[in-house]
């Protein structure tokens, strides 16, 4: 469980009553040519639509946090509604609204039908306590050589590359392409960055 010093940064200081945090990036919903361009496996859009749905909602409850690292969809804000009102979660997206989740994500109302998309700063920095541990995490869609306090130990995690960049040391890809199209709990992915490589395809 993460601890809600960090989580109030999230929300502009607002506590809340919130369940487990996740993260994710890069789900392009209604984009079938990603099914080709990044070798997914899905026969079409409509299944990768409706497996990464499902598997956000089997894992994500409905007081969860979900903070999304940007490509949510390339669509509208009329079909990024509808793809948000199926998720579980109050979901937060990290601001520019990145390449195609600019045209819509700043149109959208303050409430879903089950989630709740609320907008905070450009790399942003997560910092307070999780697992008991002071952590420093910086949040942006693309990967950076340096971050916020990198060489102390400080985490990045990024979007965008869709897991084919060589990883560095506490930078960690959390796009779904590396993570069964699945968001990550936040713990697991500080996890994920500290201890364990990970196996990039090629493209």
């Amino acid at each position: 469980m993460i601890d809600h010093t960090m989580l109030r940064g999230l929300f502009g200081g607002t506590k809340g009553v919130y369940g487990k945090v996740f993260i994710t990036s890069d789900h392009h919903f209604g984009h079938e040519n990603i099914i080709r361009f990044c070798q997914r496996p899905f026969a079409s859009g409509q299944e990768m639509d409706a497996v990464m749905i499902a598997r956000w909602n089997s894992a994500v409850a409905p007081n969860d946090v979900v903070v999304h690292l940007g490509d949510f969809t390339l669509g509208g804000v009329e079909l990024g509604q509808s793809y948000l009102s199926q998720l579980n979660g109050n979901i937060l997206f990290c601001p520019p609204y990145y390449h195609h989740d600019k045209r819509w994500v700043s149109l959208l109302p303050g409430y879903t039908a089950n989630g709740r998309a609320v907008y905070y700063r450009d790399f942003t920095l997560l910092s307070g306590q999780l697992a008991g541990l002071e952590m420093d995490i910086t949040l942006c869609h693309y990967p950076l050589a340096s971050w916020e306090r990198s060489f102390h130990g400080a985490l990045h995690f990024h979007g965008h590359e869709h897991n084919t960049m060589p990883r560095i040391a506490n930078r960690l890809d959390i796009g779904v392409d590396g993570h069964n199209f699945t968001p990550l709990l936040l713990t697991q992915a500080v996890k994920l960055a500290i201890d364990n490589p990970l196996v990039f395809r090629t493209m």
